[in-house]
Formats: C-alpha cells, sequence, structure tokens
C-alpha cells in the first residue's frame, strides 16, 4: 500500500500557462522557486498548429523570479511542426547554473504562424512540508 496519493506527492507550484496561441512570439511561466522542491517538470502541449508552425520549449534559470533568465545547457526541446503533440521537460534543483534558484518554461513560435499551447508546472519531492499550490487549483479529486 502507498502511504500518499500523486496530488500529494506533486505540486503545481506556479499558474499554469492556460491554452494560448502564439504566434512568431515567446510565452513563459513564471518562476519557480527551486529552494523548495527537488525537481520540478513542465508539461508543454501544443493543440492546434497551423502547417508550419514551429514551437521549441526551453527551460531557463534566474537568481531571482522577476530577474534576467538565462538558457539552461540541453533544455531545450527540438520543434514541435505539428498538432495535437506533449513534451516534458524535467530539471533538478542541482542543475540549475551558479547562483540560480528559480526555473522557468519557455515556449516560442519563429515560423510566424498560430499555434496554440499549454504549459503545466509540476514539482515533486517538496523539502518542507506543507508546500502550497498556485492559485489556480479549485478542486483536488482523489477515488
Amino acid at each position: 500500500m502507498f502511504a500518499e496519493t500523486l496530488t500529494q506527492q506533486l505540486a503545481i507550484p506556479v499558474t499554469p500557462v492556460h491554452a494560448q496561441t502564439i504566434n512568431n512570439t515567446t510565452l513563459d511561466t513564471v518562476g519557480v522557486n527551486m529552494s523548495k522542491f527537488e525537481r520540478v517538470m513542465f508539461l508543454c502541449d501544443v493543440g492546434t498548429n497551423a502547417a508550419s508552425a514551429s514551437v521549441i520549449f526551453k527551460l531557463q534559470d534566474s537568481p531571482t523570479v522577476g530577474g534576467t533568465y538565462t538558457d539552461i545547457t540541453g533544455g531545450a526541446t527540438t520543434a514541435i511542426t505539428t498538432a495535437s503533440k506533449i513534451k516534458t521537460l524535467e530539471i533538478r534543483a542541482d542543475q540549475l547554473n551558479a547562483s540560480a534558484e528559480f526555473v522557468r518554461c519557455r515556449a516560442t513560435e519563429s515560423a510566424a504562424q498560430v499555434a496554440t499551447i499549454t504549459i503545466i508546472p509540476l514539482a515533486g519531492f517538496v523539502r518542507h512540508r506543507p508546500e502550497t499550490d498556485s492559485t489556480q487549483v479549485t478542486e483536488r479529486l482523489v477515488v
């Protein structure tokens, strides 16, 4: 028997990027404070995608939540050029650049075509319980 449910093991640490269209632009999540978690994963969904749209997701880090973010080496996906595809990006707190404490996910559409994306952050291995979730979570149903 397991001691915890997935909803107890995982947190949604910042507000997700709800389904939005991007076109030749970037869209970022809020930075996740990695002093509170051992790992974070970003679930990146491309729903609709115009014929030649090209979406790349990448991880970036910063010493402060509102600071200047820099790319994390090896933290970018290959381009998604078709509809209905999901990619995940995961990183441990000890993999951030020196002095960085916050990590975010950036989506970029570079072909001047419309793509609809969603990014959901999931953090695990909470360092200090209880840890709060995003205020966007209105219900956690466990059966």
